[in-house]
């Protein structure tokens, strides 16, 4: 389920910036509205590293006490 929910938002990130990338292109935007979309750009991009981090396994943590050193 984490995986098939960390596929759907990188989708979602991905058309959202597709979508911003062809509106900013297709019309004339002012100054401000460049800062906007660059501002939006840079907020969905930073989401990426995160959810593509979240995809990789982790190792998993051996709890016993011999392998903590607890009583050693």
């Amino acid at each position: 389920m984490k995986i098939a929910l960390t596929v759907l938002a990188l989708v979602l990130d991905l058309l959202c910036l597709a979508l911003m990338v062809a509106i900013f292109f297709m019309s004339h935007p002012s100054d401000s509205a460049k800062l906007g979309v660059a501002i939006l750009a840079v907020v969905v991009a930073g989401n990426l590293p995160a959810l593509i981090w979240s995809l990789l396994p982790r190792k998993t943590v051996d709890e016993s006490a011999a392998a903590a050193g607890i009583f050693s």
